[in-house]
């Protein structure tokens, strides 16, 4: 499986996106649900790809099998928490700037690419955020003695 997904990981998300778009514009209900299966399979490939990296910096004679599942853990529910955040800033920010939008069509356009710009900012800004606490903790080591 992981040799599938590493061989076609670029154009899965590519294709998904169009598909998305598509069935939210024809099928709302079922839009909302493939909505889901995509986020959900966005932090399977995620996951997979944190274990897999966890697993190369990984040694059982230097660190524990605790603190290698903490570090898995960390990352997986930063990666969560990020996602829900971008979601409900996009959200709600889009609502405030597209209300006074009448034409459907410029109001979903303008949504999206503020829902975009709002997501990739906080993207941005937690990678930031974790690269400097990464360099706070850097002194602190996680081997066993």
């Amino acid at each position: 499986m992981m040799a599938f997904l590493s061989r076609y990981f670029n154009f899965i998300p590519i294709l998904l996106i169009p598909v998305l778009f598509f069935t939210v514009w024809l099928l709302p209900a079922y839009g909302m649900v493939l909505l889901i299966v995509s986020l959900s399979f966005g932090l399977f490939i995620n996951s997979l790809m944190i274990i897999k990296k966890q697993k190369e910096t990984y040694s059982p004679g230097r660190t524990s099998r605790i603190i290698f599942v903490r570090n898995v853990f960390l990352e997986i529910s930063a990666i969560v928490c990020t996602m829900i955040l971008a979601g409900w800033l996009g959200n709600y920010l889009g609502e405030i700037a597209t209300r006074q939008i009448y034409n459907d069509l410029t109001k979903s356009v303008a949504g999206l690419f503020l829902g975009l710009l709002i997501g990739i900012s906080v993207g941005v800004i937690v990678q930031r955020t974790k690269k400097r606490l990464l360099l706070i903790f850097q002194n602190r080591t996680l081997v066993k003695p």
